[in-house]
């Protein structure tokens, strides 16, 4: 080994990171090649851990506005209830809990569907990544709820 040789010398990292959209900045008293190892070991904790914090506060966002819809449409529903003197606007925003009370008189499980309607109905658009998949997502929810309503109107109206 020769005088005064160092084989670690001091490297400045500039990267790009395309997820967090900034760069990666560090300098390391390494060799060139352990430095490129700690940089990718860097990336590749870094990107999964940031996608997943993304996806998981997404989802808890979907559910807060779930449950806020749900008490929106609860209310909405039982002051037009109270004006009609009816059941109808319940079957309109609740028809799947509707639907247990009109038939089988679980109030149990129809409230439980109540509070999770909602919250299921945002968590499954949120969880789809591209705008026309969530976009067809949405239009079979609509579309499912529709079909719901439509029996649970049938069920009041006959029960």
């Amino acid at each position: 080994m020769e005088v005064g040789y160092n084989p670690f010398i001091p490297v400045g990292v500039f990267r790009e990171h395309p997820i967090l959209n900034c760069e990666l900045r560090s300098i390391y008293w390494a060799s060139h090649g352990e430095v490129q190892r700690v940089v990718k070991l860097i990336g590749r904790k870094i990107e999964p851990l940031f996608h997943v914090q993304g996806r998981v506060q997404a989802f808890l966002i979907s559910i807060g506005t779930g449950v806020a819809l749900m008490i929106i449409s609860g209310f909405l529903a039982g002051f037009a209830g109270g004006a009609c003197h009816c059941v109808a606007p319940t079957a309109v925003a609740f028809p799947y809990s509707s639907i247990l009370w009109g038939t089988f008189s679980y109030e149990f499980w129809g409230l439980a569907l109540v509070v999770v309607q909602f919250p299921v109905y945002s968590a499954l658009v949120i969880s789809v990544r591209s705008p026309k998949v969530k976009f067809l997502a949405l239009l079979i929810i609509v579309t499912i709820h529709v079909a719901a309503v439509t029996l649970a109107l049938k069920v009041y109206k006959h029960g």
